[in-house]
């Protein structure tokens, strides 16, 4: 009986400790968990609150656009997924309509074209980057353009005909297609990216597009290049770039490596920010957070796809990193207006299915 009582009280202490490390672990863990998370905010000297303003059934979304998207009165919110999207009331968030886009392989960097309210195209490449194609409000195929290794496509009347003509950049070549999606024109090499360049002021559209000498050239509707930008940093390798005006019109946004850049419309350098992981995507906006200041610049910057992560940077009206947070994927960033309030909220979408909303307390 002594042998049988002293086994199960060798028993009872044993499972005692076994109880007792799952609780420390579980308590590790839960406190690994919270100091990672306190981590993911790396600078905050200006607060902004976060909270989550969207969350559907919708895969790796991809970008947002504001604009008259369907028939009715008042702005409404297009949110792209890999291969849907969702069209969103702006102030509620409310999904008013789903749209599934017919193409198998999915799309990356899609472009919301808006002709008036309830007419829009979508213009984007598919995940493989070898075709770019023209979708109808339905999420229906027009046409395919598959000339090889596509980076980017734009859409713009530079001519004022009243018909798009449609911007390609290719490993091969930057292309320009008609309404049809037929070639008109191409300019032999190897071009990254390709975007419009607007200068409302002095009523002038081109194209603008980064090839590997360094230099962004800016063509008319024939291809002729009317002016080019030096850049004297080696950002030759950058890829993407955007036009952001932010403390003015047309500034550039692009990185290389590491590191991102913002030049003015000379090519002249404004701002530098180094990361510790090297990019692959880019976005940018200009954010009037408080009304009674000028614009915030907020940057996502997507890692590689290895590590899952992006960076969301936002610098204040003088140029000083006042936020910067380590988030999920992200590819896509938008200012919205708030409700009864002259500030600007930004919205930002992380992977796989959710959208946040950061304001300035």
């Amino acid at each position: 009986m002594n042998n049988i009582f002293k086994k199960l009280c060798i028993l009872i202490v044993a499972l005692s400790l076994v109880v007792l490390f799952c609780k420390i672990q579980m308590l590790n863990a839960i406190s690994s968990k919270n100091i990672e998370a306190e981590k993911k905010v790396l600078v905050a000297s200006k607060t902004f609150s976060k909270e989550l303003y969207y969350e559907g059934e919708i895969n790796k979304i991809r970008n947002i656009f504001l604009g008259g998207i369907d028939a009715e009165e008042g702005p409404d919110l297009a949110v792209f997924g890999l291969k849907e999207m969702h069209i969103l009331n702006p102030y509620s968030g409310a999904t008013k309509a789903e749209i599934k886009l017919q193409w198998a392989a999915g799309i990356y960097r899609p472009e919301l074209i808006c002709d008036k309210p309830g007419s829009y195209t979508i213009i984007s490449r598919e995940c493989l980057s070898d075709a770019g194609f023209l979708m109808d409000k339905n999420g229906k195929l027009i046409w395919k353009y598959a000339p090889g290794l596509v980076h980017s496509m734009a859409a713009a009347d530079l001519n004022n005909d009243g018909e798009l003509e449609y911007y390609v950049a290719t490993s091969n070549g930057l292309h320009q297609l008609n309404s049809k999606g037929k070639m008109i024109w191409k300019n032999e090499g190897v071009f990254y990216d390709v975007e419009i360049y607007n200068n409302n002021v002095e009523n002038i559209k081109l194209a603008a597009a980064i090839n590997l000498s360094k230099r962004m050239q800016f063509r008319d509707y024939y291809g002729k290049v009317i002016r080019e930008i030096q850049f004297k940093d080696r950002i030759y390798n950058f890829g993407h770039f955007e036009f952001i005006s932010w403390t003015g019109q047309n500034q550039i946004l692009s990185y290389a490596g590491k590191n991102f850049f913002l030049f003015d419309s000379n090519g002249k350098l404004l701002l530098k920010h180094s990361l510790k992981q090297a990019m692959n995507d880019i976005r940018g906006a200009a954010v009037k957070f408080e009304q009674n200041k000028g614009p915030f610049l907020a940057i996502i910057a997507k890692f590689s796809s290895s590590i899952q992560q992006s960076m969301l940077c936002i610098f204040d009206p003088n140029g000083d990193l006042v936020y910067k947070e380590l988030i999920g994927v992200s590819m896509c960033l938008l200012p919205i207006s708030l409700p009864s309030s002259e500030n600007e909220a930004l919205l930002v979408g992380e992977w796989p299915n959710k959208i946040y909303k950061y304001s300035s307390k």
